[in-house]
Order: C-alpha cells, then structure tokens, then sequence
C-alpha cells in the first residue's frame, strides 16, 4: 500500500449529481447505480459537496415523530443492496412532501487530494474524518477522479 498513489486506484468515470435534484431521484440514481454516495455539483459543474445514502436516511431518522417527538432511530439500519427497499421507503419518510432537494441534505465538505497523494495518506484523512471517499483533483476545480474506502479494500 505505501507506493501507490491516487492515481493508481481512484475511479476515472466519477458520477455526479446536481445539488438541485430531489432526495427521491438522488434515492433511486443511488440504488439503480448501486452506489452509497456522489459528489454533488452546482449549475457550473463545480463540486460543491458530497451526498451519500446516509444523509437521505439521516433526514428522516433525525427527524422527531410528530405524534410522540421521539426521534425514528432504528437499533440497526441495514444498508446492503440486497436490503435496500429506499425508494419505496421514501414517501413515508416525507421527504418529498418538503420539497427536500440535495443542496438540502449534502456535506458541503469535499475532501481533496492529489493524484501523486500517498495512498497511505488518503486512507488515514479517511479514517480521522470518518469519511468514505475523498475527490480526485489536478489543481482548480477539475475532477479527476474519486477514491472510495471500497477502492483501498484490496490493497490491504
């Protein structure tokens, strides 16, 4: 794992979403791509953020119950695809009857790092952000790509 580099195993095709797509079509481009997450960008092409599977989950487990006010946290929410009935699920999270848009639900933190990044580097900034994919990026704002906790699996 200590001679390579971002370049060496980060995806070139990255799939993006608009921040002004819904939380129900983020659901199923998710699901349909079986992806847990994208970088989201603005109307310019810039990546403004990153979206994942559990920030549309988030949004209703955070969200109090309006008879009781207790918040909707299940003991365990299973996550794999052969589990995954989201887009079903997602009218009764109400989502959709607010209107909620990606912009609304993002991390408007994007990690970055270089192509020549030390692979050894990028999965420690992971594991101290707790987070699961860092972009790809030459300088400016030009994606190249992404790496994902799921790229670094192998190399172990």
């Amino acid at each position: 794992m200590s001679t390579y580099r971002a370049r060496d195993i980060m995806k070139r095709d990255v799939m993006t979403v608009p921040e002004d797509m819904t939380v129900r079509e983020l659901a199923t481009f998710l699901i349909e791509n079986q992806i847990s997450g994208a970088p989201v960008t603005n109307k310019r092409g810039r990546i403004v953020g990153v979206v994942s599977m559990r920030d549309i989950v988030g949004v209703d487990v955070d969200r109090p119950d309006s008879v009781s006010g207790s918040r909707n946290r299940p003991e365990f929410y299973d996550m794999s695809w052969d589990n995954m009935n989201l887009i079903d699920e997602v009218p009764q999270m109400h989502i959709e009857r607010q209107g909620m848009l990606v912009g609304d639900v993002m991390n408007s933190a994007v990690y970055k790092v270089h192509p020549d990044a030390p692979v050894r580097d990028i999965a420690q900034t992971m594991l101290q952000a707790k987070i699961h994919r860092v972009m790809v990026m030459n300088g400016g704002d030009r994606l190249e790509g992404i790496v994902t906790t799921m790229d670094l699996l192998p190399l172990i």
